[in-house]
Parts: C-alpha cells; structure tokens; sequence
C-alpha cells in the first residue's frame, strides 16, 4: 500500500513539475517576443515575372507613408500591428491579398498578391479599366500595361467608386473573357472583343481576316466546339482569309460570309 502511495506521489510531483517548466518557459518566451526589436523587413510580391502593378516602393508607401522601410527596424515588434498593415496593403486596387508575418527572429515578412487581369476596357468618352480574373475593375496604371485581351466598341460600364460589376453585358464580358483566358488555345488565336450597337459581340482573331459574331454568351461552350470543328474541318481547306464573317449565333451550324 505504501509502495503504491510512493509511486503516485512519484507521478504526482513529476507532472507538476514538468507543467511548471512548461508555465515558465512560455513565459520566457513571452517576454522574449515582447523584448524583440524589428531587425529587417522583407517583401516579397506575386507573381513576381507575369504583373508589374505594384512594387517595393508602393508596398512601403502603404506601410508607412514615407515608404521608408528602415523606420521599421529597432521598433519593438508587439508595436507593429499585422493586422493593420494587412488592411493597409489591400486598400491598393491593385493588391488582391496581404499576408504579414512577424518571426521571433525579428523578421516582418510580407507577402502581397497583385490581382490578375483579363481583360482591358477601352471607353468612347470617358476613362478605360481592367477587370481582374476575380470579376473585378480595376483602374489603369501610369507605370505598366497588362497584355491582355481588350474591348472596344459600345460599352455600358464606367469605371466609379466602386470595383463592382454594374451592368449586365459586363458582366457578360466577363464570363466570356474568363473563358478565353483559361484556354490555352483560345487565349492565342482570341485577340478582342468588339461590342456592336445591339449589344452583340464580335470576336477579333490574332490568325485570319473575319470577323468572328458570336452573339451573346448563351451557349458560350457550344459555340466555341463549333469554331474549332470549323477552324479544323474548313479553314485549312478553303484558307483562313475566304470568309469575312464567321457566325456562331445559330445553334448547332456555323454560317459564313464571303
């Protein structure tokens, strides 16, 4: 019974004091955190070959103002608020996510994701935009021009306060670009899109001399399976330059005019 009592004891004395190691070491660590300086900051943005939107110095200037990142160093790192530089990164139309991190080295990481493009608005009268592969506008920049499919012609949407979609027909316009885009072969042979009066769209193609009328984006799967059967059954035997319009419209056919 002693013997029994001795290894409970036993057991007793070495869980509390492996807990207390554990409250004290936390508590080292604590301090340690609280104690650390901001030794460097490193900024890294995505994709780092494909966009050029947003740089080290946007990056810094929405940190700080002064986009001075070496005022950052030696602050104590409980002061630097992740949280706040997150939401100050992403107030950047051109920034899609922020993610901060402050290591126990001392180091401020900063890892941005600039939006992805698409599609570029040309206006008629008024200032042109992006829309990003989220269903987003985003505003043209003075320092790089995304290579991406455009639109010209009659369009509706404006480019306000807001980066949400308003009209109907851009909404449209992004379905189809969204398409386009993840095509590897469309995304090639698709160059833009031109918006008639009555709303209808025309495809402009990088190889041939046709308009492409495709209409609206009802049956948009079907009416780009009926293009490629077109492109590979006709067009190499009649030449890529003998229609001047190509009409998808129709369900189930493909009408051309010379």
């Amino acid at each position: 019974m002693k013997k029994w009592s001795m290894v409970k004891l036993a057991h007793l004395i070495f869980w509390s004091l492996a807990i207390l190691g554990l409250v004290l070491s936390m508590a080292y660590v604590s301090g340690e955190e609280k104690a650390q300086q901001c030794r460097d900051v490193e900024i890294r943005i995505m994709p780092e070959l494909e966009t050029h939107f947003a740089d080290r110095d946007d990056v810094a200037k929405l940190i700080n103002g002064s986009g001075n990142m070496a005022a950052l160093v030696g602050k104590p790192m409980r002061t630097l608020d992740v949280s706040d530089i997150e939401r100050n990164l992403e107030t950047s139309p051109y920034i899609r996510n922020a993610e901060v991190f402050a290591d126990l080295d001392g180091s401020l990481r900063i890892e941005v994701e600039q939006k992805k493009p698409i599609l570029r608005v040309f206006m008629q009268h008024s200032k042109g935009f992006y829309i990003d592969a989220d269903g987003h506008k985003m505003p043209l920049s003075t320092k790089y021009s995304a290579r991406v499919l455009t639109v010209t012609g009659h369009v509706k949407e404006v480019y306000g306060q807001t980066d949400s979609l308003k009209m109907d027909q851009t909404e449209d316009l992004y379905r189809l670009a969204l398409f386009i885009s993840e095509d590897d072969f469309w995304s090639k042979q698709i160059q833009g899109i031109y918006i008639r009066q009555n709303g209808d769209f025309e495809l402009l193609p990088l190889v041939g001399d046709q308009i492409i009328l495709f209409g609206g984006v009802d049956r948009m799967e079907e009416k780009f399976k009926n293009l490629w059967l077109f492109y590979r059954k006709a067009m190499n035997l009649v030449g890529w330059d003998t229609y001047k319009v190509i009409n998808l419209k129709y369900s189930g056919q493909v009408v051309c005019e010379k």
